[in-house]
Formats: C-alpha cells, sequence, structure tokens
C-alpha cells in the first residue's frame, strides 16, 4: 500500500536524529481559547498491533515496536487573501505508546512518552481529493504517508495543514506562493492542533520540527521566520525548507531573461 522514497527516509531520520538528545523535556505552556479551533473528527484510531504490521510490511521488516496512529481532521479560524475569517482545515495524526513501551521507560528512570510536533507543509497539489484531511479516509488503515512514517514509525505528533482554498476552505481562493498568509494558515493549524491536544490528555513537549516540499519549502521558511519572530508557545528545534521557491521576486526574473 505505502511506497516509501529515499526522500521520506532522510528526512525522517534528519528529525529522529535532531530530537532523541532532549525528547524528554516538557513544558507548560498552554494555548488558550483564542488559539482558533473549531472541531475535530475522528477519522481513524488504529491500535499498535496493526500498526506495527504496517511498519514492518512497509517500512522495517525487523521492527518491534510502533505507535498507535489516530488520525484527525482538524477545523480552525484563519484568513483568506481579503483578510476575512474563513474555517480551514488539515491533518493531525497522533502518536499513541503501549503500556510495555511506556513501563519500559519508566524501569528505566525515563519520563513517560511525550510527544514532539512535525508540522509538514505540502507540495503543490491540484485536486481537493489531494489535501491531508482528504488522502486520510476511513477504511482501518493509515493513508497519508509522511504521517505513517512520523507517527506510526518514529512518534511524531503530525500536523498537516491542507492550505486555504482545500479541504473545508475549498470554496475559498488559494494563495499560492504568498509568504504571510501561507504561514499564518500553517501556524493557525498548529495552535489549533496543540489546543485539540491540550484538551483530550495528550502529553505534549512543545518541540516543534517543520518540513515541506517544493510549494512547500517554501511554506516552511516562511513559518519558521513567523514563529522565530512572534509566538513562544513552542521550542522550534529544526526546519527543512526542500526545493522550495524562496525567493521568488529572483526566479521571476530569471524566467523573464530566459523567455527573451
Amino acid at each position: 500500500m505505502f511506497k516509501y522514497t529515499t526522500f521520506y527516509m532522510t528526512l525522517l531520520s534528519f528529525f529522529v536524529l535532531s530530537g532523541c538528545s532532549d525528547i524528554d523535556n516538557t513544558g507548560a505552556n498552554t494555548v488558550n481559547a483564542n488559539s482558533g479551533f473549531i472541531s475535530a473528527e475522528t477519522i481513524e484510531d488504529i491500535n499498535t498491533s496493526t500498526m506495527l504490521a504496517v511498519v514492518k510490511g512497509s517500512i522495517d521488516a525487523n521492527a518491534t515496536n510502533a505507535f498507535g496512529y489516530k488520525a484527525v481532521k482538524i477545523v480552525y479560524k484563519t484568513q483568506d487573501m481579503s483578510g476575512n475569517d474563513v474555517n480551514a482545515s488539515g491533518l493531525l495524526v497522533i502518536p499513541s505508546a503501549t503500556s510495555q513501551y511506556q513501563a519500559y521507560r519508566i524501569a528505566n528512570g525515563q519520563t513517560p512518552f511525550s510527544v514532539s510536533m512535525i508540522c509538514d507543509n505540502h507540495g503543490t497539489i491540484f485536486t481537493d481529493a489531494e489535501a491531508p484531511s482528504n488522502v486520510e479516509v476511513t477504511n482501518g488503515l493509515p493513508d497519508y504517508t509522511l504521517a505513517v512514517l512520523m507517527s506510526g514509525y518514529a512518534g511524531f505528533a503530525a500536523v498537516l495543514p491542507d492550505y486555504v482554498g482545500y479541504g473545508t476552505s475549498n470554496s475559498s481562493a488559494h494563495p499560492y506562493m504568498l509568504k504571510e498568509l501561507s504561514a499564518q494558515n500553517s501556524l493557525d493549524m498548529i495552535k489549533a492542533s496543540i489546543k485539540y491536544m491540550q484538551d483530550n490528555g495528550v502529553l505534549l513537549n512543545y518541540q516543534l520540527y517543520i518540513s515541506g516540499y517544493s510549494q512547500g519549502g517554501h511554506v516552511a521558511m516562511a513559518l519558521a521566520e513567523k514563529i522565530e519572530n512572534e509566538i513562544d508557545i513552542v521550542d522550534l528545534k529544526g526546519v527543512a525548507p526542500m526545493a522550495g521557491a524562496h525567493n521568488i521576486e529572483a526566479l521571476a526574473n530569471l524566467e523573464i531573461n530566459a523567455s527573451r
């Protein structure tokens, strides 16, 4: 069912190795009622034994452990290109540890398993069916490839914005390559996801990693800048803005000159 490329495995290794030194750090940060969270719909809640079979069959045949995979559609408030409030959506996938794994950590003097977050910003898509919250369907199996790697295999909470113009907000214009608005849309998804996890007893350590490829690389860099300058509810640990058009003006000038 799943095909994992070198790109995904390299990305996974980057975040796992970056986070393992202080994965047990916990914070007391909270997101208040102004988080923009509107609603949540559980699409899948898959147990660890099913996920282990998926991991062994698709990622690592020698794996002995996997995390549970709870996929939730988050609806939250953000802004559209006219500056109006709009309801947007995204996919949040939350890992859960087995009782045996928790007991192992405690027996070895470690804190209980706490969740780091990764916000992955998808590349250019052309149909609403490709939006993360639409890719994940109720079928008893995980469907979103990167979320399987990050949540079911590595134990990260995966925050996957649809972007305005897709998912719940598919009647709104999509702010393609608009830096500030794209970053704000993803940031609002992160805040709403944190609010949901806080309200549902997920033990967070508030460490955040950001990734994105192509259009998502552009969004990832803009999002990292916004988080560093504007908010302190998370501890930004690493950013992977891959193959993004990070300098739109220079790219446009290059294309114009090439056409002459």
